[in-house]
């Protein structure tokens, strides 16, 4: 994968099929072999892409979860159904993180 510099802010990045900066990525179920307990994300539109990078760790040790769902209209509902499909058990929890005019963070209990 690939760091384009498209946005203004140094802090504000998108990974592509191509770019000026090369930069390797990895699972985070393949890099991560003992129990997790929470994960947190708020990864500037990636939550999508990492939550199918956890899913074995989501299913296996069942995670509270806190995923950020404002930089993509769609995110709220296509992060709810992903996490859904992964484990079933989970409740969902909407909570105002900041934004000025909508919710921006799911607050998920585990099992």
């Amino acid at each position: 994968m690939y760091v384009t510099d498209e946005e203004p802010s140094d802090s504000m990045h998108k990974l592509s099929d191509s770019g000026k900066a090369e930069v390797s990525v990895v699972r985070v179920d393949e890099d991560i072999a003992e129990p997790v307990t929470f994960i947190k994300m708020d990864i500037e539109g990636g939550e999508q892409k990492a939550l199918l990078g956890c899913r074995k760790l989501i299913q296996a040790t069942h995670p509270k979860l806190a995923i950020s769902v404002y930089h993509n209209n769609e995110d709220i509902w296509k992060c709810t159904r992903m996490i859904d499909e992964m484990d079933s058990n989970y409740k969902f929890y909407l909570r105002y993180s900041g934004g000025n005019y909508y919710p921006s963070e799911f607050v998920l209990s585990g099992i």
